[in-house]
């Protein structure tokens, strides 16, 4: 399991694009092509982590920030969940992971020991619209792929099972993310590594020694109140709560 903090070293997906150059100091695969990867894979926090922060892939701003600690004018540990921290506080605090004041800065530290944070794929995914330009958005890569199968998927199964193969017993993974297609592939990619999972509710699952739930994205999409309101379960189904569960049934037969 690949997860030192740091930049990463990984090809797994390179052979699946025509054209690679250059940009920003990271390697590029398929420009010009429907779906592109900046090969600028990384992960934060604990090496040994007994929760796995999962959002989807880097978007453009996170990029921004990596090529700018590539150039020194950034530090590593200020690219993840840049802009959203304040939000990301609220739902550690929800999911009963972290107290109300606890300075979050800290999980992205070689010193973290509980939290690793990273993304499902690794390296940055877009896709390139009629007009030619390259969008980072969720749907956007998810439409990108057939019905049954498709470059997305080949993707997130490579990478998933390059990086998340080797979690340890008592783990969970805590994915970023909503979508009712983005959970079902993962659930796939999950159970092709893992074997069957047993599905709680629609956003969590879990086999005997491992947890995985999603939950809303502290990102842009929502206002300040609105993600607040869901951090603390007052929407018409508090899926917040669901997550909080499964997290502590997890710790409790961990023993953690």
């Amino acid at each position: 399991m690949n997860v030192s903090h740091g930049c990463l070293t990984c090809t797994a997906c390179k052979d699946l694009f025509t054209a690679h150059d250059l940009v920003d100091g990271f390697e590029r695969w398929g420009e010009g092509e429907r779906i592109r990867l900046i090969n600028n894979p990384a992960s934060w926090g604990s090496n040994n982590p007994t929760y796995s922060l999962l959002g989807f892939s880097k978007g453009n701003t996170q990029n921004k920030v990596m090529a700018d600690v590539k150039a020194g004018r950034a530090t590593f540990e200020s690219v993840p969940f840049k802009g959203m921290r304040k939000r990301l506080g609220w739902l550690l605090h929800a999911l009963g992971l972290v107290g109300s004041d606890e300075q979050i800065d800290r999980l992205f530290q070689t010193s973290e020991r509980r939290f690793q944070s990273a993304s499902l794929i690794r390296c940055s995914i877009s896709v390139r619209n009629q007009k030619g330009e390259y969008l980072y958005k969720l749907k956007d890569i998810l439409a990108a792929d057939g019905p049954s199968n498709g470059k997305v998927r080949e993707i997130i199964r490579r990478c998933s099972r390059r990086h998340l193969s080797g979690a340890k017993a008592g783990q969970s993974f805590i994915l970023l993310g909503l979508d009712k297609e983005q959970i079902q592939w993962c659930k796939a990619a999950f159970a092709e590594i893992y074997g069957p999972l047993k599905s709680l509710n629609e956003t969590a699952y879990r086999t005997d020694h491992l947890s995985w739930v999603h939950v809303a994205h502290p990102s842009g999409s929502q206002t300040d109140p609105q993600y607040l309101k869901w951090c603390q379960g007052k929407t018409s189904t508090a899926k917040v709560v669901w997550a909080r569960d499964e997290l502590g049934h997890r710790n409790r037969t961990s023993g953690r």
